[in-house]
């Protein structure tokens, strides 16, 4: 961008609260239509990829109920 954006845009003042919003919702579905040309940076990769390990980390370690069910009596059994 060469020169910043007046905030708000010319006349954007003017248009009712239903407008303003209305015309933030279209500014947001043209940008989502241009999304091809985002170019996402390697450390956000990164970040999703760690995330994504750590998710199926706790995934393997979720016990069903029946584990939990079982190790439960045999803990209550054993006091």
């Amino acid at each position: 961008m060469s020169q910043p954006l007046p905030i708000p845009p010319p006349g954007f003042e003017k248009l009712s609260v239903e407008e303003q919003l209305e015309y933030i919702e279209a500014l947001r579905e043209y940008a989502y239509s241009k999304q091809e040309d985002l170019k996402i940076p390697e450390w956000h990769w990164e970040i999703l990829r760690q995330r994504l390990a750590n998710f199926r980390d706790e995934v393997e370690a979720v016990k069903s109920w029946e584990e939990f069910e079982k190790e439960l009596e045999q803990e209550l059994t054993q006091s």
